[in-house]
C-alpha cells in the first residue's frame, strides 16, 4: 500500500519543477523512496544480501557503538557493478541494516526505472538537489547520481542505519 502510495506521488511530481521547500512530510516519504529504490530482493540479512547474485568479494570490520546491543560490523559486499555496505549482526540471524549502495552497472535499475546509462535529463526528483547538482536528499536519505558525457555513471544511495 506504501509503495503504491509513493509510486503514485513519484510519478505526480515526475513533471514537477521545485520552487519552494520540500515539506517535511514530502521529504518523509522521500526517505522512504529511496530506502525502498533498490528492491532487487530482501537485503534484510547477511545471507539475503548474498544471495542477490555472484558474490565477488566480501569484508567487514568491526563496528564500534555504545548504543549498539549485541556485536555488529561494518560488511562490504561486492556484486559485479553493485557494492552494499550494511551494518551485520554478527549473532544469528545475522540482521543487516543497509547503509550505502553503489550502482555501476545497468543491470541494477532503481525502481523508478533510473539506471547507468540512462541520460541524466531522465532524473526527476519530487525534492530539490541538495549541495551538489546531482544529490538529492530526503531527512536522512539521500541519491546521488555520478555523470559522465550526459549519461547516469554512477548510483549511490545513502541510508540511515538504525
Amino acid at each position: 500500500m506504501v509503495r503504491a502510495a509513493l509510486t503514485f506521488l513519484f510519478a505526480l511530481c515526475a513533471g514537477c519543477a521545485t520552487t519552494s521547500e520540500p515539506s517535511l512530510h514530502e521529504l518523509e516519504a522521500f526517505d522512504s523512496w529511496v530506502h525502498s529504490a533498490f528492491s532487487k530482493a530482501d537485503l534484510s540479512t547477511a545471507s539475503s544480501i548474498r544471495a542477490i547474485g555472484k558474490l565477488l568479494t566480501e569484508s567487514s570490520v568491526p563496528y564500534e557503538a555504545g548504543h549498539a546491543v549485541g556485536k555488529w560490523r561494518v560488511t562490504t559486499y561486492e556484486f559485479d557493478g553493485l557494492t552494499i555496505v550494511a551494518l551485520v549482526q554478527e549473532a544469528q540471524p545475522q540482521r543487516a541494516l543497509l547503509s550505502g549502495i553503489i550502482i555501476l552497472s545497468s543491470a541494477w535499475p532503481l525502481t523508478n526505472g533510473l539506471a547507468v546509462g540512462v541520460p541524466v535529463s531522465k532524473i526527476k526528483m519530487p525534492v530539490p538537489p541538495s549541495d551538489k547538482p546531482l544529490r538529492y536528499c530526503g531527512l536522512n536519505e539521500c541519491v546521488e547520481f555520478g555523470e559522465e558525457n550526459g549519461q547516469i555513471s554512477k548510483i549511490m544511495l545513502s541510508l540511515y542505519a538504525e
